[in-house]
């Protein structure tokens, strides 16, 4: 047989052998070096290259590159069909966490976070606490999401005192997207059962929502997370409006949250105030308050244990002590408590309420706005007016911000919160009294 015949036949036998390209491949385009494959020596300064020698490399050429195209035309397409179908990219799942902070996993194959990201600003505050987001890498999910949770309830995303009793309770969201439409077994249910255990022995009710999701467009979707930035602020376009947007909503939420926590410490010294007229009012000669107070009387012991639990909350929370019970303390601490109380009364307590319940606005900081007046009166911390001061600087433009800015904000923000929030230690929640507070809250079924 002639050479030419040979080769004429063996391109027959490979184009036969390889399975036909398809379309995705057939479009793709095909690159080629520039440098060339044959290494050309110098001799005496002269360059040489005999005939055998071109013939016997490319006779070598012709049949390596058959080689790669039978070698493509087979296993390429198998690989490029497990990338998009199956194989490591498909066992991948990405999981949703919805506190209020909104949060992102992604978890490798064998279910273990590989990334999280948050989606919002407040994500943004709880991943700033303390490195929890190096943290939480390499865990399984039940683990990520009770870590999570449990710093969300440290800076008071989550809230230890609501039982939905008031209609009021504690949810968070868990979504499972993935490839397949059967994503893998128990995942959810182990996670939500492992972070509903580990709350009832914290003794905080907290209801747990799951659920499932096939997308079909899931390589853009893991392709979008893998290209995130694990901060949402990150993420964000070195522009001056899109990083003051993102500042007035940390400004907005913080100022939300301060303006609530003032109003709960209303609220109590409110309550305390109540609890020592009760006490003086039991008593018919020369009435003592509850720190001067040392009679048997059943009835005023009782008002003076309610109003020791509440002075131990104001003490823990707010650092205000005035637990102290003697007569050296009386007279001092009578008078810091009614001074306090007079001065509740010369704010619109019930425009603040409101306030609490929509929400903190660019409304609030406009000008002449008498209620930005009472939110500051009744407010302790300091931060506050540097933080409005920024943000009235920035708005009216005598005031960049940065992202060295925005992270300084939220390191403070994870600090304030934290000092907030005083978990105390609360009882175990049996079985039963969490099938009634399921009951209670219509989730039951």
């Amino acid at each position: 047989m002639r050479k030419k015949e040979f080769f004429t036949k063996l391109d027959s036998e490979l184009q036969s052998a390889a399975p036909p390209l398809s379309d995705d491949l057939k479009s793709m385009p095909i690159t080629v070096s520039s440098e060339s494959p044959i290494v050309e020596e110098e001799r005496g300064g002269k360059k040489s290259f005999s005939f055998s020698d071109f013939f016997s490399v490319k006779k070598l050429a012709y049949f390596a590159t058959a080689f790669v195209i039978l070698f493509v035309s087979i296993f390429g397409v198998v690989s490029l069909s497990n990338n998009i179908k199956g194989g490591s990219v498909s066992d991948k799942v990405i999981v949703k966490l919805d506190i209020n902070p909104s949060l992102e996993f992604l978890l490798n194959e064998e279910m273990k976070v590989e990334k999280i990201i948050s989606l919002n600003a407040d994500g943004d505050v709880l991943l700033t606490a303390e490195n929890l987001q190096n943290e939480v890498i390499g865990k399984p999910l039940k683990e990520a999401v009770n870590l999570i949770a449990s710093k969300a309830t440290d800076l008071g995303f989550i809230d230890y005192n609501k039982n939905g009793q008031d209609g009021k309770y504690n949810k968070i969201s868990l979504t499972a997207v993935g490839n397949k439409e059967k994503l893998p077994e128990n995942l959810l249910s182990e996670a939500e059962n492992y972070i509903v255990e580990c709350f009832k022995q914290k003794g905080i009710y907290l209801f747990v929502q799951s659920g499932e999701e096939a997308n079909a467009n899931f390589n853009e979707l893991l392709t979008t997370v893998n290209n995130s930035a694990s901060l949402y602020m990150n993420g964000l376009q070195e522009s001056a409006s899109s990083l003051e947007e993102y500042y007035k909503e940390l400004v907005f939420d913080y100022c939300t949250d301060s303006l609530i926590f003032s109003l709960n410490k209303y609220h109590l010294i409110s309550e305390i105030y109540d609890l020592n007229e009760a006490i003086k009012e039991a008593q018919s000669f020369l009435p003592a308050n509850y720190w001067a107070y040392n009679g048997s009387n059943e009835e005023i012991l009782e008002i003076i244990s309610k109003m020791q639990e509440k002075l131990n909350t104001l003490c823990q929370i707010y650092g205000i002590d005035m637990t102290e019970r003697d007569d050296a303390n009386a007279i001092n601490n009578e008078l810091r408590l009614v001074t306090s109380y007079q001065m509740y009364s010369t704010v619109n307590i019930e425009g603040l309420e409101n306030l609490a319940l929509t929400g903190v606005t660019e409304a609030l900081f406009s000008e002449g706005n008498l209620l930005l007046i009472d939110f500051l009166a009744i407010s302790a911390e300091s931060i506050l007016s540097d933080v409005i001061q920024l943000y009235n600087d920035i708005v009216s433009g005598s005031a960049e911000i940065t992202k060295s800015r925005l992270t300084e904000m939220l390191t403070r923000l994870d600090d304030i919160k934290e000092k907030r929030v005083e978990v105390p230690a609360l009882s175990v929640i049996s079985d039963s009294e969490y099938e009634a507070f399921l009951q209670l809250i219509g989730a039951n079924n």
